[in-house]
């Protein structure tokens, strides 16, 4: 329903579709509308002989708000493309100048769907807007492979760790205690005993 989305919106939309991934919600249904038929997208050229009735001064379609047969046909045809197709196959003179008509033409039509369809995420289409993270399972085998070899260099470190520290303790420090006690016995200073001597001996020789 036109009437419920502001025309900032309508317009701007479509600078955004290029690049924000789609999401598929089920077409509006406006009670009292006749269905829109089955459309071909592929055919441009029929839709675009629609817009150019709808133009067409001389047929009247702004003056009377596209209420006579002829305006209100071309005028379902254009709303059947422009909201059944997908972007590449709406003329981009009618994707600027739709909403233009929304305010003059009244009534539209309600596009056909399929009732049963369910999203594919999986579809080639939507492979551009799937997030880098979810690229598959390879992604998540080299996550899991280097958080694996993390994890082992870290035990191995530990590991490692323990092993020095135990035969340190028991193997390198008592051997290294035990040559410390059997050593030579440390040098003495015998300088003050030889300088007490010498003056003993010069004291009794006087």
């Amino acid at each position: 329903n036109a009437d419920a989305i502001p025309q900032n919106i309508e317009e701007g939309i479509h600078d955004f579709e290029p690049f924000c991934q789609h999401c598929y919600i089920a077409p509006y249904q406006t009670p009292g509308l006749v269905s829109c038929g089955v459309v071909d997208c592929e055919n441009q050229a029929a839709v675009l002989d629609q817009w150019n009735f709808l133009n067409e001064a001389s047929n009247g379609c702004s003056l009377d708000n596209c209420q006579s047969a002829a305006c209100e046909a071309a005028w379902n045809a254009v709303v059947a493309h422009h909201d059944s197709c997908c972007d590449a196959d709406i003329p981009e003179v009618i994707e600027t100048g739709f909403h233009v008509f929304e305010d003059i033409c009244l009534g539209g039509c309600n596009i056909e769907f399929n009732r049963t369809y369910v999203v594919n995420c999986d579809a080639e289409k939507n492979a551009p807007f799937l997030p880098a993270s979810s690229g598959g399972d390879d992604d998540d085998d080299q996550m899991s492979a280097g958080a694996t070899a993390g994890i082992s260099i870290a035990v191995a470190i530990v590991f490692c760790a323990i092993v020095f520290a135990c035969v340190y303790k028991f193997c390198l420090k008592p051997s290294v205690v035990d040559k410390a006690r059997s050593g030579p016995s440390p040098l003495h200073d015998t300088s003050s005993a030889q300088f007490n001597k010498g003056s003993t001996a010069g004291s009794t020789g006087v």
